[in-house]
């Protein structure tokens, strides 16, 4: 059985993918003659951004069961560490497709995300790994 607050989440879910796949459609159809198919890349490498940026914000606000592998407030500081860890890489990625040349702007936006994205994986094996 399923609650209010979790159909709720997967509503949520379904309107940003149903949202995300219209703008590529869009995007994709509207490309070659109306928008260049750097900006088109560059709308949806933004797009990706916030969508990270939004789940990480959300993520450690969902009340999840504590693993008994560490304390609840360990368990809380990873969860607050994952938030603003993913916010900012998040933030970083969506500044590198809309600063970075075109031709860069991916592999820049990678390491910007991937480096706190590392750091949450470390922080967490850490945390959870008998010492």
């Amino acid at each position: 059985m399923t609650t209010i607050h979790e159909r709720a989440h997967l509503l949520r879910g379904l309107l940003i993918a149903a949202a995300l796949l219209l703008a590529t459609y869009a995007l994709n159809s509207a490309s070659p003659a109306y928008v260049s198919v750097d900006c088109a890349t560059r709308v949806l490498g933004i797009m990706m951004g916030a969508l990270v940026v939004m789940y990480a914000n959300s993520a450690p606000k969902i009340l999840a069961p504590l693993t008994s592998a560490c304390s609840a407030a360990t368990a809380q500081r990873l969860r607050r560490f994952t938030g603003w860890a993913l916010v900012l890489g998040g933030l970083g990625y969506m500044g590198a497709w809309l600063f970075a040349p075109i031709t860069h702007a991916a592999i820049i936006g990678l390491v910007l995300l991937g480096v706190p994205f590392s750091m949450v994986v470390l922080r967490y094996l850490r945390a959870l790994l008998p010492r």
